[in-house]
């Protein structure tokens, strides 16, 4: 009979490690995989520097494509045969009517603007173009649309539109460097007569005319404000023939060679300032324009507000 050796704490040890050996030996060491290199953000604010009519502007327009509703694409169609057959309209889709203002300046036709001297009406005209030139902001809370934009002013001089533009900058938080879309002419004491009258009653448009387009359409400006009516209407304001021939003719042909809006700043008569209307001494003039707008100065008021009513 043999006797078993008692078992001890060394034999445990040695049993005890054996048994770990076998079970590392099992193990699958997992391999953690390197994290894939993430793509570093876009910067919020375009590098600095940057080109002002390209990078800025981009950049501008991706973040205001969620704002709220704008006017449409600039579209005018002028067809080349005047005589329309309505038969051919059928199942043709309704044209939208192009707002440079939604619903106060329509796209291809002139619009006119009253105001007293001193009211703010060249204020407000430049302020427009502001608007639409840096990528169609508000214009006192209306939407617009994003042009190139013309301002043909013959009664302020370059440091007067200078002091102005610093203002409106100012207002919308905006640099010069953004206003590239826009130009300014300062044609004070120059010939700025865009239509003639003979005494046969016939209008003829000037050599100042065909400057201005020539201007215009190179800068493929929209937008085009005329200041004012008085510097550039070279007939009789009450000799309705003369204003229907120098708005149909003359701007409106303007509007339509540009496939834009014409905005006409002028003063309103005696009876229009008395009435409240704001309209010229001859009903062509009202009747002439497809939109009219009135800018009201205050009134005894101790605020420095403005009013602009329209009627279309």
């Amino acid at each position: 009979m043999t006797a078993e050796r008692p078992v001890t704490t060394a034999d445990r040890e040695a049993a005890l490690a054996s048994r770990l050996a076998v079970e590392r030996a099992d193990v699958k060491q997992a391999v953690v995989p390197e994290p894939p290199p993430q793509p570093k953000p876009e910067p919020v604010v375009p590098p600095q520097p940057f080109d002002a009519s390209e990078g800025y502007r981009a950049w501008k327009v991706r973040t205001r494509e969620d704002a709220r509703a704008k006017p449409g694409a600039l579209r005018l169609v002028i067809p080349e045969d005047p005589t329309i057959n309505p038969a051919d309209w059928q199942s043709q889709p309704i044209p939208e009517r192009s707002w440079i203002v939604s619903e106060w300046i329509p796209l291809g036709t002139v619009t006119a603007l009253y105001g007293d001297g001193g009211t703010g009406k060249s204020l407000a005209a430049q302020g427009l173009m502001t608007a639409c030139a840096i990528y169609g902001v508000d214009w006192f809370g209306l939407p617009t649309a994003e042009c190139r934009t013309f301002g043909y002013f013959c009664e302020d001089d370059a440091d007067e539109l200078h002091r102005r533009q610093d203002a409106i900058n100012r207002a919308i938080g905006c640099g010069y460097a953004d206003l590239e879309p826009m130009r300014l002419q300062s044609r004070v004491g120059m010939d700025n007569v865009l239509m003639t009258f003979g005494s046969d009653g016939i209008g003829t448009l000037t050599p100042a005319f065909d400057d201005l387009c020539t201007e215009i359409m190179t800068h493929k400006a929209r937008l085009a404000v005329i200041d004012t009516a008085a510097d550039v209407f070279g007939g009789n304001e009450n000799v309705r023939p003369q204003v229907r021939q120098f708005i149909g003719h003359c701007l409106g042909k303007l509007a339509r060679m540009m496939r834009g809006a014409v905005l006409l700043l002028a003063h309103p008569s005696r009876s229009g300032l008395a009435t409240g209307e704001g309209d010229g001494g001859n009903t062509a003039w009202n009747n002439s324009v497809r939109s009219r707008l009135f800018c009201r100065g205050p009134r005894r008021t101790a605020t420095n507000s403005r009013t602009i009513t329209g009627a279309s």
